[in-house]
């Protein structure tokens, strides 16, 4: 019997809304600013940056971005799950 190997997703970025420095305030943009795909893969929502994973494309500039200025580091890479 064969198995199956397991499927994954995609890798997309996705932002830990409580480590991110933009605040209430919309303070710090950077990922929004240094994301090659801007108002695209992310958008500013209430001037906070936000990740469009449907056109994200996992390329992790937003994720250096971040570390530069957040020693928490804000975003990550993660495995989109496959739908069937």
């Amino acid at each position: 019997m064969l198995r199956a190997e397991p499927r994954t997703g995609r890798r997309v970025a996705a932002i830990d809304g409580l480590r991110c420095l933009s605040g209430e305030a919309g303070e710090c943009q950077l990922c929004y600013l240094r994301c090659p795909l801007r108002d695209g893969a992310m958008v500013l929502d209430g001037g906070r940056p936000t990740i469009v994973a449907s056109a994200c494309d996992g390329c992790g500039v937003c994720v250096a971005a971040c570390r530069t200025v957040n020693d928490l580091g804000a975003i990550q890479l993660v495995l989109e799950p496959v739908t069937i």
